[in-house]
């Protein structure tokens, strides 16, 4: 892991293990201050992970880079993951202290303000070209949710890259992923498109001692740990503009029997759906000053099922919670340097 600042989401980084000290303190970041900079100069500490990393640690999810990042740690209570930064971690806050970018774009949604970064995070880590991590509040720069930190995750440029991937991937508990990338080139643009499934089984038996009693099948959940998702990513970029698209849903059988809810019963679960259309544009006014637009549209619906009554009880009952968020945005931002400042100066409207 090279602690350090991250290249243009349109350059492809080199590889940070083999360079020099001096090479190293030259590369440039982005989102410390929402422009490309020397990594000397960067206004926070910053950790940049590519993924020729991500290849060699083999990490499945965000969750687990995440892990690896100094002063970051996470927990996992079988239903989402969840990120603590320098010691802190609000139980049941859905990682809203933390903001979660794709290619600049905020993934945290309009209800809870959650931070998917387990396998409900809608982004193979395959498609990752380098995540940069800013310790520190952020909120002047991107607004809510960037208490504690920014994870800023750019995606891998089509150029140059091979005309159709297929990959596939077999886990523990009968755990399997399939893969596909196309790539296409037509004059100035380049077209990105992939997308993925995955299943898994999860363990067959799970002990909890908290319901260690004869009712409630002494204190095991079977097959209960159940994981399946579904992604799709496309983006297109010609010069300065780029348009992207993103889906992903996540079925989770719970086995926690959490909110009361009856022990050792498969209708406990939860179903996250995840969306975004997005087209950026940055240019240069002159030397000193750019600019950069966005607009978005945003969806997010969650689903859950919580059995109450008891397994095998006459009064059992299946509870059913749903959400839903729809919202569009604009975005503006203009910067300007004033010899060795630089200014700042944006406008983010949701609705």
């Amino acid at each position: 892991m090279a602690v350090s600042a991250a290249a243009a989401q349109d350059t492809d980084l080199r590889d940070l293990t083999n360079l020099e000290i001096e090479d190293l303190a030259r590369v440039r970041l982005f989102t410390a201050s929402r422009h490309l900079a020397d990594s000397r100069k960067a206004p926070a500490a910053i950790t940049l992970i590519d993924r020729d990393e991500i290849a060699r640690y083999g990490w499945r999810t965000l969750a687990e880079l995440l892990r690896s990042v100094t002063g970051f740690y996470t927990a996992y209570d079988r239903t989402y993951d969840y990120v603590g930064v320098r010691g802190f971690l609000e139980s049941g806050d859905y990682n809203a202290r933390i903001l979660l970018l794709i290619d600049g774009h905020r993934l945290n949604e309009n209800i809870y303000d959650s931070a998917a970064i387990g396998t409900d995070f809608p982004l193979d880590l395959s498609l990752i070209d380098h995540v940069e991590i800013v310790r520190g509040p952020g909120s002047s720069l991107y607004g809510t949710n960037a208490e504690l930190a920014v994870e800023n995750v750019f995606t891998r440029h089509p150029d140059n890259q091979p005309a159709f991937e297929i990959a596939s991937t077999y886990q523990s508990f009968a755990g399997r992923a399939a893969e596909f990338t196309a790539y296409l080139h037509r004059g100035g643009a380049a077209m990105l498109a992939s997308g993925s499934i995955f299943r898994s089984n999860g363990p067959q038996r799970l002990f909890f001692p908290e319901y260690a009693a004869a009712n409630t099948n002494d204190g095991y959940a079977d097959n209960l740990d159940g994981d399946r998702y579904k992604h799709a990513f496309a983006t297109l970029r010609q010069g300065q503009l780029r348009i992207e698209a993103s889906f992903g849903t996540r079925d989770k059988l719970v086995p926690t029997a959490a909110y009361a809810t009856n022990f050792n019963d498969r209708d406990n679960r939860t179903i996250d759906t995840r969306g975004f259309l997005d087209a950026s544009w940055n240019h240069d006014l002159n030397s000193r000053a750019q600019l950069d637009l966005r607009a978005y549209y945003d969806a997010y619906r969650y689903w859950a099922s919580y059995p109450y009554g008891g397994t095998h009880s006459p009064d059992r009952a299946v509870q059913f919670n749903e959400s839903t968020a729809d919202w569009v945005g604009f975005e503006a931002v203009l910067g300007h340097r004033l010899g060795r400042h630089r200014i700042v100066a944006g406008v983010n409207r949701r609705i």
